[in-house]
């Protein structure tokens, strides 16, 4: 029988109702920011909307990478367990490089720091904000599906810097999911194969008969 179980990160962000054209229009005109414009200073609380049929919660947030400050829209996805930044993002950055985009990256969204990683395939034009943050800055989330709109607030303060031995511990969650992402997709292609070999055989057979 075969094991129906995936590794959370992989189905969790599978989002198919939120494009880059959506980031630059739409949901820049509702929330009053434009998506990668600079700002002189970095953002505290967040406040957000509810975007689309499926409640979207997306927020503009200011990130910082090395003293530069842009308005970056992101989705909140309690369902993924780390946060998220698109290429598209990092490359208007145009002044920094980026040594290695498979690492950690360091940043600070909205005054309080974090390391993120750079969107995958399958999600690779949006932002996610994931569990990593809301919980390393004890973020507090408040919903109202009837008026449309979120807010977080935190129980850190502004321009905390993380421990040490958090950075560490998100190093080692890090690499925990790209190696349960990796078994997943290896025992994906493993069952391919039996279900192909299994086919083969049923052919095989058919053709004796």
């Amino acid at each position: 029988m075969a094991d129906n179980t995936y590794a959370p990160i992989i189905i969790d962000d599978l989002i198919s109702d939120v494009e880059s054209k959506d980031l630059h229009e739409e949901i820049s005109e509702t929330l009053h920011k434009k998506y990668l414009s600079d700002s002189a200073n970095e953002s505290d609380e967040v406040e957000g909307i509810l975007f689309g049929n499926f409640q979207r919660l997306i927020s503009s947030m200011t990130l910082e990478i090395r003293g530069h400050i842009k308005y970056i829209h992101f989705i909140v996805d309690t369902g993924s367990p780390r946060t998220y930044v698109c290429k598209e993002v990092l490359k208007s950055y145009s002044q920094l490089f980026f040594a290695d985009l498979k690492g950690l990256i360091p940043v600070r969204l909205n005054k309080r720091q974090i390391s993120v990683k750079v969107s995958k395939d399958h999600f690779s034009d949006l932002n996610i904000l994931g569990t990593d943050f809301l919980s390393t800055h004890r973020a507090q989330l408040f919903i109202d599906f009837d008026q449309r709109y979120f807010t977080i607030k935190f129980k850190t303060s502004q321009t905390q810097v993380a421990p040490s031995d958090i950075i560490e511990r998100e190093e080692k969650e890090c690499e925990r999911i790209e190696r349960e992402e990796n078994e997943c997709l290896e025992a994906e292609r493993l069952e391919a194969e039996c279900q192909e070999q299994e086919l083969e055989g049923m052919t095989k057979s058919a053709w004796k008969v």
